[in-house]
């Protein structure tokens, strides 16, 4: 995705242009909520970006009729397919499905604004402070971006497998895939799942102590 923002009151930020665009000026109030934690969870700017250009792809794939059932599930997926500088197999598909069907993929992707003119305009148009200009990493987001990676994993799995068994002659049966991710403690050898690991802040077999709610992970089996 590229960002044609120029600073200045010259020229139209490009996220005003987008919210506009595509009717979607209510989110407006919620971009500086989100970004500011009043009354709602507080974003990183990368994420506050992420959330506001899947709200672009949802109302885009609205205006076209695009179906949110097979191979093009829900905006989030498409945004992923999108946004990947390197879309894997699965990604390639669902953006081939989308262009066949006369979806507008590259123009809009031109469309999605970058994290940096988020933040300019939130902080020099907006003149919001008290955002969250840092990532923490909690125990939630360390599991979903784990969970992430090992979801992204059986999916690539999954399509190799049964691009293979469509090569062979004869039926073969349908695959399952399932990707588990076992951490193996340094000192003690004890093994576990790496949510057990994230819940008990470290191995289970050496510390007594759990992530606390302040951590932002209460339920680490979500």
């Amino acid at each position: 995705m590229t960002e044609s923002d120029l600073s200045g009151h010259q020229k139209e930020r490009k996220i005003v242009r987008v919210m506009r665009t595509y009717d979607l000026d209510h989110l407006e109030v919620q971009l500086v909520n989100r970004w500011t934690g009043t009354g709602e969870e507080q974003f990183t700017i990368r994420e506050l970006a992420r959330w506001f250009n899947v709200r672009v792809v949802e109302r885009a794939m609205e205006e076209h009729g695009v179906s949110f059932d097979g191979l093009v599930p829900d905006p989030e997926t498409v945004y992923d397919a999108i946004d990947a500088d390197d879309p894997d197999e699965h990604q390639e598909r669902v953006l081939e499905a989308l262009r066949d069907s006369g979806f507008p993929v590259d123009d809009l992707a031109e469309d999605l604004p970058h994290w940096r003119s988020v933040y300019a305009w939130l902080t020099e148009d907006k003149e919001v402070e008290g955002g969250n200009t840092r990532e923490p990493l909690t125990p939630q987001r360390g599991q979903e971006r784990i969970d992430k990676l090992l979801s992204r994993v059986e999916r690539v799995s999954d399509s190799t497998l049964s691009q293979l068994a469509r090569n062979r002659d004869g039926e073969v049966p349908d695959a399952e895939v399932s990707v588990r991710l076992r951490v193996k403690c340094s000192e003690c050898e004890h093994t576990c799942v790496h949510r057990e690991w994230i819940q008990a802040g470290g191995c289970p077999s050496c510390t007594d102590s759990t992530w606390d709610s302040s951590s932002g992970d209460s339920n680490p089996d979500s």
